[in-house]
């Protein structure tokens, strides 16, 4: 294997997230964008939970000013 190539071993021990588990060796250049497009996929879902967290959250500091207000 050349010095720029993926191992396997790295690839299915980096990449576990999910339910999805990709290896990728150094002449399957497919592999490797099939992970990269997974992971950004992945971190996409995070970051969309994220917004729906910090959301809800908001909407829950709004409601309670509003209950100290009537108070």
């Amino acid at each position: 294997m050349g010095s720029a190539g993926i191992s396997q071993r790295v690839i299915s021990s980096w990449w576990t997230f999910g339910r999805l588990r990709a290896i990728a060796s150094s002449k399957d250049g497919l592999a490797v964008v099939v992970i990269i497009d997974s992971i950004e996929r992945y971190r996409a879902n995070l970051q969309q939970q994220d917004n729906y967290r910090r959301e809800g959250k908001a909407q829950m500091d709004c409601s309670l000013q509003d209950q100290r207000k009537l108070s």
